[in-house]
């Protein structure tokens, strides 16, 4: 072989090498050895997608021990877990065994330190409010409550002699509780009933002339007095002060004048109506007669002082006025007079005390009086249904 053809076998090699084949077992797709045949393994035994060991059988797995999801050890057997202390979440030590508790103690307790901390600053002005809630409430204010409800008046004539045309007896008489009440008795000599009228939370006597005039041209004697606090009355009213200057007054009428309890009709105005259904409740009497009533002093409350709602009734005084009880339960044969356009006592309140009274009752509407003009609006249809229940017995 001469020195060219042998030079020309040693660069063979290399210019296969150039186009990519090394040897001439490299013949399919530049295997290296022979047993690489297929796709490049490199020991027979990697037959399968370029595995490793045997023992790597099962997706590229190191150690048979780690046979499910690369696990390293045999006691992370679950996600990954490095030693047994940290079963859960991969917490450092066993004392961290739920959820980083050193961590998470430490951070609600700095929480509960803030907590308690805002709580202090916070605790005068709960302190506070709970003591004005309490101090508002009717239970304990009633006093400063009293001054809302009452509006008396102390000035006018209070010595007339006569109303349309009947005498007028001013006089004093003493209340259960021994307090002096100034009182006119108003004598109509056709008269066979005596009205014992309790007026309204404001005025006094003397703004009651034209109401006392109507009921003595219906055919009855009057009997008209002034709550304690009231006109000449000396004192300071409230609920329980007129209630029971309402019976003292019936009992005068009794046993010092000696008017039979037959004869004698209850009439109550405004606020006087809930003193007229108290009387009512403890005295017998003719007939009743409740101009602008009420279903109750606590419920007409709340629709004018909305602060009342927040609170329970067992925060209120007990209930004296509570005309629906009273109408409820048996009582003399009744008349209610209200106004359609009344303001401050709705006709609601008419209404169901009307639908819940028992019998013998009857209800009159005035469609254009109010409140404060009734005996002089829609006077007719008020002075006929007067006349008829004075004398209808």
């Amino acid at each position: 072989m001469t020195a060219s053809r042998r030079e020309s076998r040693r660069r063979l090699p290399h210019l296969l090498s150039t186009a990519g084949f090394r040897p001439p077992v490299q013949f399919i797709a530049g295997l290296r050895p022979p047993v690489q045949f297929i796709a490049g393994l490199r020991p027979p035994v990697q037959f399968i997608a370029g595995f490793r060991p045997p023992v790597q059988f099962i997706a590229g797995l190191r150690l048979p021990l780690q046979f499910i999801a690369g696990l390293r050890l045999p006691v992370q057997f679950i996600a990954g877990f490095r030693p047994p202390v940290r079963f859960i979440a991969g917490l450092g030590t066993p004392v961290q065994f739920i959820a980083g508790l050193g961590t998470l103690v430490s951070r609600r307790k700095h929480t509960y330190r803030l907590s308690v901390e805002t709580a202090m600053k916070s605790l005068p002005f709960v302190i506070l409010a709970a003591l004005v809630y309490v101090a508002l409430s009717p239970l304990v204010a009633m006093p400063v409550y009293n001054t809302m409800i009452f509006q008396p008046d102390f000035d006018g004539n209070f010595y007339p002699s006569r109303i349309d045309n009947c005498s007028v007896e001013p006089l004093w008489f003493s209340s259960n509780r021994g307090h002096r009440i100034f009182a006119w008795f108003v004598h109509n000599p056709h008269a066979s009933k005596t009205v014992l009228l309790s007026h309204g939370n404001s005025g006094d006597l003397s703004d009651r002339a034209e109401l006392i005039a109507k009921l003595t041209r219906a055919g009855a004697s009057v009997f008209a007095y002034d709550y304690e606090g009231f006109g000449l009355t000396p004192g300071h009213p409230s609920v329980d002060r007129i209630c029971d200057d309402g019976v003292s007054a019936y009992d005068y009428l009794v046993r010092q004048r000696h008017v039979p309890a037959k004869d004698i009709i209850l009439f109550g105005e405004s606020l006087g109506t809930g003193v007229t259904t108290h009387i009512a409740s403890l005295r017998t009497s003719d007939g009743v007669i409740l101009q602008s009533p009420f279903t109750s002093l606590l419920n007409v409350a709340r629709e004018h002082l909305n602060l009342m709602y927040l609170y329970p009734d067992a925060l209120f005084p007990r209930e004296r006025l509570d005309e629906l009880r009273v109408l409820e339960g048996k009582h003399p044969r009744v008349l209610m007079v209200h106004g359609a356009k009344d303001p401050l006592i709705p006709l609601k309140h008419a209404l169901t005390l009307f639908a819940n009274a028992t019998a013998p009752k009857q209800l009159v509407v005035l469609p254009d009086a109010q409140h404060e003009d009734m005996p002089s609006t829609d006077s007719a249809a008020y002075d006929k249904a007067l006349r008829a229940f004075i004398h209808a017995s």
